[in-house]
């Protein structure tokens, strides 16, 4: 799978069984259509891709439409605008049309719930399409796991507006408080202690998670806190995690603003070193033309 000048057998075929993840394999479309020629050239982002219509308007209900609608009866290019993910979630979703062999996990399943979504991979058009397979990965592997759901969450950033339309962004960030504050109740019960002097117990557990969110973008960040609260993570816990981001966020200021100043201080003394040289002359010579032009105009 790849540009135009790549061939149908660069696609990675194989006849692996299915894997933990969910893998996607048909090597009788790699029989049919790899002898071939392409019929329909999709551009995204600039990338041409020759591909074959009918797989994809068996399962795409944009490229189906689009395909019905044009007044080309004899159609082979279409272009596509605005795809969440761009060419390389286009080139994922392709390779489910043709069978491909391809694993979904926490790095591509934002990508390919968006770029499903739209290209319209629905139930209307196939059985076991795109769009449900994703959310059997995102409700059966995703959401019962903290750091997957944290994994997925990062990888959502620059897939908007589609990734909020789907509701993504809302289910990772629920399944991370829901998760955090199981945790907590099950490290807390095995990490009770009682205080010798007060009689009280107290609870000793770290939350690994802290550090982990320190990752996510502000927007995100925040509405994890706001849904810890909900669940009844600790507040302790909360304000560390604010404090770990913040210290964080301002190490990457420091080390932004550091870097911005050591490139300006190189591009003065580069310029003055430059001026001593060779510059110099022409500049004294410069401001006494314009002076004498001034004392000439001035004069007349």
């Amino acid at each position: 799978m790849g540009l135009a000048s790549d061939s149908l057998a660069s696609f990675p075929f194989s006849t692996a069984k299915l894997a933990a993840s969910p893998r996607f394999c048909n090597p009788i479309s790699r029989r049919i259509f790899s002898d071939v020629a392409g019929d329909l050239t999709v551009s995204v982002d600039g990338q041409s891709f020759l591909l074959h219509k009918f797989p994809l308007v068996s399962r795409c209900g944009r490229i189906r439409r689009m395909v019905a609608e044009s007044k080309d009866p004899d159609l082979s290019k279409l272009e596509l605008v605005n795809v969440p993910g761009g060419a390389l979630a286009f080139e994922l979703a392709a390779k489910f049309c043709y069978g491909s062999n391809f694993e979904i996990n926490t790095v591509n399943v934002a990508h390919l719930r968006c770029i499903a979504e739209y290209l319209e991979m629905t139930e209307e058009y196939q059985e076991e399409n795109l769009i449900v397979r994703t959310e059997t990965y995102l409700n059966e592997i995703v959401v019962k796991n903290l750091d997957k759901s944290l994994e997925v969450l990062c990888a959502c950033d620059g897939l908007d507006p589609t990734v909020e339309d789907v509701g993504l962004v809302d289910m990772c960030v629920d399944a991370i408080a829901i998760n955090a504050s199981k945790e907590q109740l099950v490290s807390g019960l095995a990490h009770l202690e009682c205080d010798v002097g007060s009689g009280k117990l107290r609870m000793h557990c770290q939350d690994w998670w802290v550090e982990d969110l320190s990752a996510l973008r502000i927007d995100y960040y925040q509405r994890v806190i706001v849904a810890m609260r909900r669940t009844g993570v600790r507040p302790e816990s909360i304000g560390t995690s604010i404090v770990h981001y913040a210290q964080t966020a301002l190490k990457g200021i420091e080390r932004r603003h550091g870097g911005a100043e050591k490139r300006r201080k190189t591009k003065k003394s580069s310029h003055s070193q430059q001026w001593s040289s060779d510059g110099g002359g022409k500049m004294m010579s410069s401001r006494r033309r314009h002076k004498a032009s001034s004392v000439t105009y001035a004069a007349s």
